[in-house]
């Protein structure tokens, strides 16, 4: 008996050995049946024996008799179907014939199953430079190493990876990453993903400087139409811009809000938190008008407006301006407040009221301050909750934002009673809850916060006194 020109002897204990193959490969081989004495007889079908005889095939039998000086083939295939990730298989080859000393006729076969590195998989298919990304696939092994793309065509290898096992890895993806394909490399090769990973974050920003109140186009990749977007407000924290606009999941814009110091640009959305690497600078500019408070309350009749005016410098008027759809951007003049005192360095105070705002609606409003020569600025935007105004008087500070684990409620009630606080994640799902004892006047409370709370943006809802609010809250 011959394959591969190696004679093998009935019963040997060297094995035909198939080599390493690929699990869900084929690879044939042919094996030759020399006759040397009288007319032997091959009995019945060759077949194989052992507990892998499933991972090899005859595929073609020998003929049934071989003359004296003849000979036959017939034609084994190996066909791994299972590896974990490198796996040694071994079977028997069994010729019944009529030769009564070697009846029947076993050779001993042998091949390595190798698992092929394949990514069939990966999760979060989002997310900013720090996420685990948990990889699927088949034939990995411990001694991998995983990149993400660089954006440009380039590799980026995570620092930060873990081996599960021969099915499942995990990365942290590095700074520098981009979008684009994962690739795994190990000692059986290289794999990439069929999928892109897109990196949220922000790529750059214009301008680089501006004043409250212009617009800035930020551009990055992974953003969603559910973003919060916030500039500095120069000393460490947040300051939330009231008027955004989704481009595109590569472009979205904002307006500086009031309040803003230099510092970088933060991004929250369903992916998590991303920040600019360069600082945006806010500029200053002397105002004509230095306007040092602005609130809008809701009353049984509508919406008042507060403000007061710390300094006036060639003062016209004010006009007030309101809308229902803040991300619109458009506004329309509600009436006219005729200064007070043109030049002035004291304090000066003015009111409107809004008997048009409509119950069961939230309104925003902002100031358009004119000068005498027609010059004008925009103060900050403020909004009310018209609905909340027929319920109850209930009033509700939420502090510290940012939050680490705890959040004080300055609450002020005119009747006591119990005071509902729900948390919500940015995707809505409620993740904390709690009834607090509220007494009448002015009480601040301390709440713990789960510890457990990723980074990100979440929703604070309180009820109390007949009053609902929610606060939006960024978790450092």
């Amino acid at each position: 008996m011959e394959a591969g020109g190696v004679a093998f002897t009935s019963g040997s204990a060297i094995p035909f050995d198939f080599g390493s193959q690929d699990v869900g490969t084929t690879t044939p081989a042919t094996f030759t049946i020399k006759n040397t004495g009288s007319t032997l007889s091959i009995t019945g079908n060759v077949t194989i024996l052992g507990t892998d005889a499933n991972q090899f095939e005859v595929t073609s039998q020998p003929t049934a008799s071989i003359v004296t000086g003849g000979s036959t083939t017939f034609t084994v295939s190996f066909k791994p179907t299972n590896a974990t990730p490198a796996l040694k298989i071994d079977a028997t080859l069994s010729i019944p014939n009529n030769d009564s000393d070697e009846n029947p006729y076993l050779i001993k076969l042998s091949g390595t199953a190798v698992e092929v590195l394949t990514i069939t998989s990966f999760s979060p298919a989002v997310g900013p430079v720090g996420t685990e990304v948990t990889v699927i696939g088949s034939g990995f092994t411990e001694n991998f190493a995983l990149a993400f793309s660089d954006g440009e065509g380039g590799y980026v290898f995570a620092d930060v990876i873990n081996f599960d096992n021969s099915s499942q890895i995990r990365a942290v993806v590095p700074q520098g990453a981009g979008t684009g394909i994962i690739t795994v490399v190990d000692d059986a090769g290289l794999a990439e993903s069929s999928d892109v990973f897109t990196v949220f974050g922000i790529s750059s920003f214009s301008p680089g400087a501006g004043k409250v109140g212009d617009e800035v186009i930020i551009t990055g990749s992974g953003f969603t139409e559910n973003f919060a977007l916030a500039f500095s407000d120069g000393n460490g924290g947040y300051v939330f811009a009231d008027i955004i606009g989704f481009d595109s999941p590569t472009q979205i814009r904002a307006v500086v809000p009031e309040g803003s110091g230099t510092g970088i640009i933060t991004i929250v959305d369903d992916a998590g938190l991303a920040e600019s690497q360069d600082v945006f600078t806010v500029e200053s500019t002397p105002l004509p008008v230095e306007l040092v408070n602005f609130t809008a309350t809701p009353t049984t009749v509508g919406a008042k407006l507060s403000w007061q005016t710390a300094s006036e410098k060639d003062n016209a008027y004010f006009e007030v301006q309101s809308t229902n759809n803040l991300k619109s951007g458009e506004f329309k003049t509600l009436g006219r407040v005729i200064t007070q005192n043109g030049n002035s360095n004291t304090l000066l105070s003015y009111e409107f009221l809004d008997a048009t705002a409509a119950r069961g609606t939230t309104v925003y409003y902002r100031l358009k301050q004119v000068d005498t020569d027609g010059a004008f600025e925009y103060s900050k935007v403020v909004s009310v909750n018209i609905k909340q105004a027929a319920k109850g008087k209930g009033l509700v500070n939420v502090y510290p934002n940012p939050f680490k684990e705890q959040v004080n409620l300055e609450v002020e009630v005119e009747q006591a009673g119990e005071m509902v606080a729900t948390l919500y994640d940015a995707r809505g799902y409620k993740v904390f809850a709690k009834s607090i004892s509220v007494e009448v006047g002015v009480s601040n409370i301390l709440v713990n916060l789960p510890t457990n709370l990723k980074t990100g943006l979440y929703f604070l809802t309180t009820q109390v006194d007949g009053t609902t609010k929610t606060t939006r809250l960024i978790k450092e």
